[in-house]
């Protein structure tokens, strides 16, 4: 029988007990190693436990121990392992992970902040949250780690402007888990990213699409948009002056039915 034990207790190699009703004796035989206990196996008999039995007994619980003691020498090897291999790609990232703490500072920034927003080592962490945001964009990212916090294993996104050491500000999409009950981290996660390049590339195709828009709406040709089923699903302006149809009247409609059969 295997019995978990956390406290270290001082036990003898061997233990006999006898319970009180005199017809069972019961041996107690520490598991671990190093002085470190990790349990106890139990035997126990309605005659007396022979010597011989003791000692495979004995022989056994080394046997067991030296198989935990290789269990959590491998667990402990296989958690430095990942340790490293998540610090060499925290170290190499392009986006900035950190840990806040409850008073909204860090504990934890990596490299990358120091590359993307030219602060120091030293005062990232003296600032907090709210100092590095955008007045605009604080409340917002404060909503938001409030709603994380209040459970842990919840994630939340929000976008915000983070500043500079220049006094500049730059866009980035916030990513934030609470992973206060891992205590490697025991705080809320975050990981930023600099999105500057899809702003770049959104406000592009909005500023395409409002070029393509005016010259459609302005134009003396009638322009419309058919699916492949023929359903108008957008006719400019134009269509009144040169059909003397209203834009509306036509959308939804089925373009075959405005074309005669011999075309």
């Amino acid at each position: 029988v295997y019995v978990p034990a956390s406290p270290p207790v001082d036990l003898p190699r061997r233990t006999i007990i006898g319970l009180q009703s005199g017809t069972i004796s019961t041996a107690v035989i520490p598991l671990g190693t190093h002085g470190d206990l990790r349990g106890l196996l139990i035997v126990s008999s309605p005659v007396d436990i022979p010597a011989p039995v003791l000692l495979s007994l004995e022989a056994l619980s080394s046997e067991v121990s030296l198989a935990m003691e290789s269990a959590l020498l491998a667990r402990d090897l296989h958690r430095q392992e990942d340790e490293r291999r998540f610090r060499a790609m925290i170290e190499h990232s392009s986006d900035i992970v950190c840990v806040a703490d409850r008073t909204g500072g860090f504990s934890f920034m990596s490299p990358a902040a120091q590359h993307l927003l030219g602060f120091s080592e030293t005062a990232l962490t003296a600032m907090t949250i709210a100092e590095l945001l955008h007045p605009d964009d604080a409340e917002r990212v404060r909503e938001m780690t409030v709603r994380v916090r209040a459970s842990v294993g919840t994630t939340a996104s929000v976008e915000a402007r983070i500043g500079l050491a220049d006094g500049s500000y730059l866009p980035f999409e916030l990513v934030a888990s609470n992973m206060a009950d891992q205590p490697e981290i025991n705080g809320i996660l975050i990981n930023a990213r600099n999105v500057t390049e899809r702003k770049h590339a959104e406000e592009k195709l909005a500023r395409s699409e409002a070029r393509f828009r005016a010259l459609v709406q302005n134009s003396s040709d009638v322009v419309a948009i058919v699916n492949p089923e023929g359903i108008i699903t957008y006719v400019s302006p134009s269509v009144t002056k040169v059909l003397h149809y209203q834009p509306e009247e036509l959308l939804g409609g089925d373009l075959f039915t405005m074309i005669p059969v011999e075309e």
